[in-house]
């Protein structure tokens, strides 16, 4: 079984099927394997990402952006903002709400 973000990564689900999973794990039977699982780690995201992402949902796409380079939100965001020459009002929204959340160095 893979997780939403793993099939994000393949190809094999769109941003757009978020709900479509969580759904799923809604449903799932009492002696499904995701039915032990907590709903982030259905989904494939860490527990602060989950949270960014249920408060900004736009936001996924950066998640999933820093899992296709191996690295995470919180410590590759910077180089997410060069990359993005600081031009992207995206980017610097997501900046701008990890550091007032606390959850950015």
């Amino acid at each position: 079984m893979s997780s939403f973000v793993e099939d994000l990564l393949t190809g094999d689900a769109l941003l757009d099927d978020l709900d479509d999973y969580v759904n799923r794990w809604h449903r799932a039977p009492d002696d499904a394997p995701e039915a032990c699982m907590q709903l982030h780690d259905f989904l494939g995201l860490t527990w602060r990402e989950y949270q960014t992402v249920t408060e900004r949902p736009h936001f996924l796409r950066f998640v999933v952006d820093a899992r296709r380079r191996n690295s995470d939100l919180e410590h590759d965001f910077s180089d997410v903002l060069i990359a993005a020459r600081g031009e992207s009002v995206d980017a610097r929204a997501v900046y701008e709400y990890l550091k007032s959340t606390g959850r950015l160095d």
